[in-house]
């Protein structure tokens, strides 16, 4: 596992593939966000989706997730600094503004060496970076970045914004957007920008197509799995079959009782963990156990798994089904067990005990 690791890099052409998949999404029908008053006519595709880091929008987890997907390790490069040289990379002060056929990013003179490697090969590229100078005046600094800012969204009538985090249900409103202190401040009429920016603006919600683009499996997102996400996910996968293994070892007689959702309970609880605070979660795979009679077709119709999980048993089953998925990554697993022999082996009418015992699941 360490060797491939170590041959799945940081490829930059790979960066370069991540920012053509959020550019495909402009070509996309996105959900308009809830308006303060409703509107004659709301933009079905967006022109331009905006990712603000940092307190400029208020944190937005959403922003947070699309640059890390845009600019991936950055955060963990940093970590591997020297202690002298942690925290001089202000990320929170980045903004991308992503088009069809162009991209344009502001930072200053400190994170953009941090940030050219990566986007060195993006095409029509454009830089807004703060000059030396500018960087040491904090009054000039705010300036140009609104100012910045204003021109990077020049011409675009609809933007996509992701506020809330993949997979979050939530709806978005308008004076969510409006409280974002640059979207305040490049209303000021000193800047032209036209007014208010949802009134300029047709903001619209990109975060459940991003969530599509951060499912694609690429070079990048296989080493995390790897070197995290398979490693806890595993983990639990061996807790589930301890439990099972545990029961087993302290049988009273022929016979061993264990309920669904103990066995059930190490894949759960770490599904439900992981997928804390992105909202509903239904129609999603999930974690499931199923037992003997219960393994039959119906038991995996959609919404019938867990129903099917805690009926109890009316003999003892003879196998169960496992399925585990991570919250975090697109991995998935499911297998068949075996709780009792296929074949039991005779000699005349009498049968031969094999030395494996019935687990009855309750």
């Amino acid at each position: 596992m360490i060797q491939l690791c170590s041959m799945i890099s940081t490829s930059y052409s790979t960066v370069m593939n991540r920012l053509k998949r959020v550019q495909e999404l402009l070509c996309h029908d996105v959900q308009p966000v809830q308006p303060l008053k409703p509107r004659n006519k709301v933009s079905e595709k967006a022109d331009a989706i905006v990712c603000i880091t940092g307190i400029d929008s208020r944190n937005s987890i959403g922003a947070d997730e699309l640059f890390n997907f845009l600019f991936p390790n950055l955060r963990k490069e940093e970590l591997q600094l020297d202690r002298e040289a942690q925290g001089q990379y202000d990320w929170d002060d980045v903004v991308i503004v992503v088009k069809s056929n162009s991209v344009a990013v502001y930072c200053n003179p400190v994170n953009l060496k941090q940030l050219f490697p990566y986007f060195a090969q993006w095409e029509n590229l454009t830089v807004h970076c703060l000059t030396e100078y500018q960087y040491e005046d904090q009054d000039l600094a705010e300036e140009y970045k609104i100012s910045s800012f204003v021109a990077m969204l020049k011409g675009c009538k609809s933007v996509g914004v992701p506020y809330h985090v993949s997979g979050h249900s939530s709806s978005c409103h308008d004076i969510c957007i409006e409280k974002w202190p640059l979207i305040q401040a490049s209303a000021l009429e000193e800047f032209g920008s036209g007014g208010f920016f949802t009134m300029v603006h047709d903001v619209v919600d990109v975060a459940p197509l991003l969530s599509t683009v951060y499912e694609h499996l690429d070079s990048i997102t296989l080493r995390k799995i790897i070197s995290t996400e398979l490693t806890q996910f595993t983990h639990q996968w061996h807790m589930m079959c301890s439990t099972v293994g545990i029961a087993i070892d302290k049988f009273a007689g022929d016979t061993v009782d264990v309920s669904v959702g103990k066995i059930l309970e190490p894949l759960t609880t770490y599904y439900s963990l992981g997928k804390m605070g992105n909202g509903n979660v239904e129609g999603l795979k999930k974690p499931f156990v199923l037992c003997g009679q219960n393994t039959n077709r119906a038991a995996f119709t959609a919404g019938s798994l867990h129903s099917h999980s805690e009926q109890r048993q009316v003999v003892a089953p003879l196998h169960m089904v496992v399925q585990s998925v991570s919250p975090c990554a697109p991995l998935s697993c499911a297998r068949t067990y075996f709780l009792a022999p296929t074949f039991t082996p005779c000699q005349g009418e009498k049968l031969v005990n094999s030395g494996c015992h019935n687990l009855t699941v309750v």
